[in-house]
């Protein structure tokens, strides 16, 4: 199940970074003696440039730095030292200094509109000071890698291009880089870098970034004294993250640190703030999880209340919304599961459909909100068996595999659920139209699972058992030589102890005598002989399959007596 999570970011950095042009007051850092760029000799570009540096921190006089030579100085400067250095990395950290400090000035007196490009520059020279000099690079600038880390994200989340996502994790990094510990802008910095992080993973499935959120988001809560206003925001990020990792990798330890965080951000969140349904919707979808887990009741009630809380502080407009009511639907359809109300499973689809209808297409959370919609309408359509919710499921499945990208961890698991509803309706209907599309959603979650990865063999297990399908229906031999072949696969790669092993050689041997019936290969039959001895082998006396395996190896063994005449076939 998709519980839908996202970090909040922060913007609440220092007054010289919020400002709209930066103060140049100068700072504890710049009273280090590290502020004014290094002075080359009075003859060259160098020299002129960091004079008239000089000159414009004791006049404030617009025109020293604006002055087109002042550009033509630094142009001349920037091309002598990557003659040198042939790299921009190796420039001089003297040369860097000075080039980002004419560019600062610059843009701290242009008027507003024209200032751009100088910011560019300023973030660049002084950027490439990060691994190299950071003491160099002066507060106002620091607060501003802050500022382009918020506005690189913005614009990611609004246009979906991925150079922006880069340019805020890339941005972020590098002031938490320059940020001593201690500084007031510290934490807010490190929880914007944990969600732009956090978002980076949403989009590739990375788990280094959703490692590097969690890690990032246990300084930011680290920094905070007890009493900061930001304080509960970072405990709900940091349980966002440790909640998601939980489902990815499925340590309990996860679960219950972000339970514990999650339930300490709502204690210090009074009622009526912003951040507060937020905060009770994520407590709610992690409560969930630890109720699918450990199967405490008590969790899912908890769960249900903190989600309809937040649904209820939420105005209908708020964009964080839809979030909230996939989380409560998700939680309401696993109560469903529990205690068979079909009332729970109606507010769902309630609540899942309105999620969806308020998110645009595009949006990072739309594939997560519609598989929860799919979930709960595929289970109504067992529960009451009415197509028109089957045929939903279908639908809402089929949008939630495109919202999807290609790589994405959780594209194989949709594609193969969508699989799984054409096949149901193939079996009600009969239209092979709809086993054809099961078959090629099926081969492509196999073909999207990597190999090695838990669920592969259970994927490549389905799609053989489609192929069979098919046959039974079409005919088409080659059908049948396609699902042996997956079979062989699956049953390969299956260690012996696994529980699993026994249904697969079953449905191998299953294939094989099929086969037999249809092109009378005896080979095929003593292999199928040989796939069920296996089977019943592998499958302990208190195994669920157990009596099907010896039922097969049992009809096997006499098929083969039928046409040969074996008694040894009859013992």
């Amino acid at each position: 199940m998709d519980a839908f999570r996202a970090g909040a970011l922060d913007r609440e950095i220092g007054a010289d970074a919020v400002a709209g042009k930066w103060s140049l007051r100068r700072t504890a850092r710049q009273d280090r003696g590290t502020e004014q760029p290094v002075p080359g000799t009075a003859g060259d570009d160098s020299g002129r440039l960091a004079a008239r540096l000089r000159r414009f921190a004791e006049s404030k006089d617009p025109s020293t730095v604006l002055d087109p030579a002042a550009l033509d100085e630094a142009s001349r400067l920037w091309d002598d030292a990557m003659s040198v250095a042939g790299d921009p990395q190796m420039v001089s950290v003297d040369v860097l200094t000075t080039l980002g400090y004419l560019h600062m000035y610059r843009y701290s007196v242009l008027p507003e509109g024209q200032e751009q490009d100088d910011l560019r520059k300023t973030l660049t020279f002084f950027g490439l000071l990060v691994d190299r000099a950071p003491e160099r690079i002066p507060d106002q600038v620091v607060g501003s890698f802050v500022s382009a880390g918020l506005e690189a994200l913005d614009e990611y989340k609004s246009s979906g291009r991925p150079e922006l996502l880069e340019t805020a994790v890339s941005t972020f990094r590098d002031a938490v880089t320059v940020i001593p510990p201690g500084h007031h802008d510290r934490a807010v910095t490190l929880s914007n870098l944990g969600a732009a992080l956090f978002t980076r993973f949403e989009q590739t499935g990375d788990f280094a970034d959703l490692d590097a959120a969690i890690t990032v988001g246990r300084g930011a809560v680290t920094a905070t004294p007890e009493d900061h206003p930001n304080g509960p925001r970072y405990l709900s990020n940091l349980g966002n993250s440790l909640r998601t990792r939980y489902e990815r990798v499925g340590d309990v330890a996860d679960l219950d640190a972000a339970i514990d965080v999650g339930r300490d951000a709502v204690t210090a969140t009074p009622a009526g703030h912003p951040d507060c349904a937020g905060m009770l919707s994520g407590l709610g979808a992690s409560l969930n999880g630890r109720y699918e887990a450990a199967g405490d009741v008590a969790d899912l009630d908890a769960a249900i209340g903190f989600g309809w809380d937040a649904v209820t502080a939420t105005t209908l407009d708020h964009p964080s919304r839809p979030k909230y009511l996939t989380n409560l639907g998700n939680s309401l359809c696993t109560r469903y599961e529990l205690v068979g109300d079909v009332a729970d499973l109606d507010t769902a689809i309630k609540l899942g459909r309105d999620a969806v209808g308020a998110t645009p297409a595009g949006h990072h959370g739309r594939a997560m909100m519609l598989s929860n919609l799919r979930r709960s309408l595929y289970a109504r359509y067992e529960r009451v068996g009415d197509v028109a919710d089957l045929d939903a499921a279908i639908e809402v499945g089929r949008d939630a595999v495109t919202a999807t990208p290609a790589g994405h961890p959780d594209r194989a698991a949709r594609l193969l659920i969508l699989g799984h509803s054409l096949q149901t309706r193939y079996e009600r209907v009969g239209d092979v139209a709809d086993l054809d599309a099961a078959i090629e959603v099926v081969r492509d979650a196999v073909a999207a699972t990597p190999t090695g990865h838990p669920d592969r063999l259970g994927r490549l297990s389905m799609f053989g058992l489609c192929m069979l399908t098919r046959y039974e229906r079409v005919g088409n031999v080659a059908d049948l030589d396609v699902a042996i072949e997956s079979g062989r696969d699956a049953v390969g790669a299956t260690p012996p102890d696994h529980p699993a092993r026994s249904g697969r050689l079953s449905n191998l041997g299953l294939y094989l005598v099929t086969r037999y019936e249809a092109a009378g290969d005896v080979a095929d039959l003593g292999a199928a002989i040989g796939a069920f001895r296996d089977a019943v082998a592998a499958a302990p006396p208190d195994h669920p399959d157990r009596a099907t395996c010896l039922s097969n190896l049992d009809n096997s063994l006499r098929i083969r007596y039928e046409r040969f005449g074996d008694v040894a076939d009859c013992t």
